[in-house]
């Protein structure tokens, strides 16, 4: 059977805030925590029957995505959109976006998103406490560290010289 209608086009993909406004952000952006504060707005042309939008390899919930699309007049020249409400976890880096719809027509736009890890969280330092002088060995934990992190102890500041994984740094 072969389709009758053209593909699925993207557009843009947009940020949007808690109250779905749009977000003033050149780029497509989101943690890799996913999530509901992660919503996103894709806009396009042949949107009717998109049942699935893959972020990279990872599929928003059918339950989390909105499908606005001019199924009556698809050749018009208003913009169809879709909202995903609950952007799905990833990985660091840029993927793909894909809107797949019921006859597995795809529409792709090329490295359209970008995942990032959340801002680094401190849980705890070991030792907590130590000489005004400084030059001790301190273990920081936490989660989101990544190389090349800075850590400062009231005005002084370091370079950790062991980022061992995301979640510990001495």
């Amino acid at each position: 059977f072969e389709p009758t209608k053209p593909d699925p086009v993207i557009s843009t993909i947009r940020r949007l805030d808690s109250e779905a406004r749009e977000i003033p952000d050149p780029y497509a952006w989101g943690r890799t925590t996913g999530g509901s504060s992660e919503s996103l707005e894709l806009t396009g042309f042949y949107f009717c029957g998109v049942d699935r939008v893959m972020f990279g390899a990872f599929e928003a919930s059918a339950s989390d995505i909105v499908v606005d699309a001019n199924c009556d007049n698809p050749d018009s020249a208003d913009f169809d959109t879709i909202t995903v409400n609950l952007l799905p976890v990833g990985n660091p880096g840029l993927v793909d976006v894909e809107v797949i719809t019921d006859m597995n027509q795809t529409g792709r736009k090329v490295a359209g998103f970008t995942y990032v890890l959340p801002p680094p969280v401190v849980d705890g330092l070991l030792p907590n406490s130590g000489y005004d002088s400084g030059s001790e060995v301190v273990v920081v934990t936490g989660q989101y560290f990544q190389p090349g992190i800075m850590v400062y102890f009231g005005k002084n500041w370091d370079i950790p010289d062991d980022v061992t994984c995301s979640e510990a740094i001495t």
